[in-house]
């Protein structure tokens, strides 16, 4: 068997910090810089969120992924179309939704999945109105701080990317 495709992933340490420390000093600055800039926006929050939360915060993630690329583009993995939602749908007992909200207005979401061996990363949408702030680099962080904080052993990316590249480790 040969490989599809490569996925970037990060197998993590022990704590965020020895992560962290494994990342340019350039790298870390940017994820401190977009932190305090989205909270003198407003009212900045990020919640994790699993089973009926999850569910229940549907609409407003759907409303990030109408106001992202994806869901302008109807071929874009994980864009906005029926399909996709029946699958979000089906899904909704696994891993979890994060979301980041500025003035209580949802900005931000990522939908991880989950096993035993790792996190999958299943989506990632931001308002594109404020790509400016980075929320999508935040909301990562926040995933990734939970992460080493629950002893997930590996984050894995589900593709390559610029932004995958910069968290990977493998």
């Amino acid at each position: 068997p040969t490989l599809g495709r490569k996925l970037d992933f990060a197998e993590l340490p022990s704590s965020y910090e020895a992560f962290l420390a494994t990342r340019s000093g350039q790298f870390r600055r940017q994820i401190q810089k977009r932190v305090r800039q989205l909270e003198a926006a407003g009212r900045f929050q990020i919640d994790r969120l699993s089973g009926e939360e999850l569910v229940l915060a549907v609409p407003e993630w759907q409303s990030i992924v109408a106001r992202s690329w994806q869901g302008q583009d109807g071929k874009a993995p994980g864009g906005n179309t029926a399909s996709d939602w029946h699958l979000h749908q089906a899904l909704t007992r696994n891993g979890y939704l994060w979301l980041a909200r500025l003035d209580n207005q949802p900005i931000a979401a990522l939908r991880m999945l989950e096993d035993r061996k790792a996190a999958y990363v299943h989506t990632m949408h931001f308002d594109q109105a404020l790509s400016a702030h980075a929320p999508g680099l935040v909301l990562f962080d926040a995933m990734m701080r939970d992460a080493c904080a629950r002893k997930v052993p590996k984050v894995d990316f589900n593709g390559t990317s610029e932004f995958f590249s910069r968290w990977a480790t493998g």
